[in-house]
């Protein structure tokens, strides 16, 4: 929760006077809790993390066995 928080746009200062109880330390660990831990499902799509995708491209690497013989190489 404290890393939402945080996530949305609170800073520390604000935590902590919200949360007297806790420390800079213990909100740190949120965040390396929360980057440890993900959340479960299907991930975000890049439009949806603020990413602009450059290209969609798609490359078939050497020695690739899905690769068809009737394909134009790239």
């Amino acid at each position: 929760m404290i890393a939402a928080m945080l996530a949305q746009g609170a800073d520390e200062a604000e935590v902590l006077e919200g949360y007297p109880r806790l420390t800079s330390r213990m909100i740190e660990l949120a965040r390396i809790w929360v980057a440890a831990h993900p959340l479960r499902g299907r991930p975000k799509k890049l439009s949806q993390q603020g990413v602009k995708v450059k290209s969609s491209k798609r490359v078939i690497l050497k020695g690739d066995p899905r690769q068809l013989t009737n394909t134009k190489r790239v």
